[in-house]
């Protein structure tokens, strides 16, 4: 998915690899419908009308149960998710660059929980924001959201990391 590609052809494609797609208003991080009634009928079909009457609306994903995205907003935190990966052997095969930092994608092991956790990048530079289960996340094409790195053809094949890597 390159910048220039239609939001709706994104989120046609994210939906296809697994993405639980969801329009965002233009330029923010606000979800252009409710939620829950737009993933009880999300299908192409459904991607489609809505995009085609909304062309300028952006991309989401709302993170699933089995889905974790660390959130580097500073080169700090983006150096702590680089010290992580080394001290356990793997890299995130599925990265995003934002207009702050990087999100890392990964997939959680059977029986691995996450939850999510913000923290102020003034405050706390080497912090790294967790978005799990039921978080909202933009990606590309949206205003400053580019894929840095995607070795997946679907959400399945993302790094799986257990609940030693989440507690780290």
């Amino acid at each position: 998915i390159a910048d220039e590609t239609p939001f709706v052809d994104a989120a046609l494609a994210y939906f296809a690899a697994g993405f639980a797609v969801i329009p965002i208003s233009p330029e923010t991080k606000i979800p252009a419908v409710k939620w829950d009634p737009w993933l009880a009928d999300l299908a192409p079909a459904t991607i489609e009308v809505h995009w085609t009457k909304h062309p300028n609306h952006q991309v989401g994903f709302i993170v699933n149960d089995r889905t974790l995205v660390l959130d580097a907003d500073s080169p700090g935190s983006s150096a702590a998710v680089k010290r992580l990966e080394a001290a356990f052997g793997l890299k995130s095969n599925f990265t995003i660059e934002t207009r702050r930092g990087v999100h890392y994608y990964y997939g959680l092991a059977e029986g691995a929980f996450a939850r999510t956790q913000a923290f102020d990048t003034e405050k706390q530079p080497e912090c790294i924001d967790v978005k799990a289960n039921r978080s909202l996340v933009v990606l590309p094409p949206s205003t400053n959201k580019t894929i840095v790195h995607c070795d997946i053809d679907h959400l399945e094949q993302l790094t799986v990391v257990g609940a030693d890597f989440v507690d780290a």
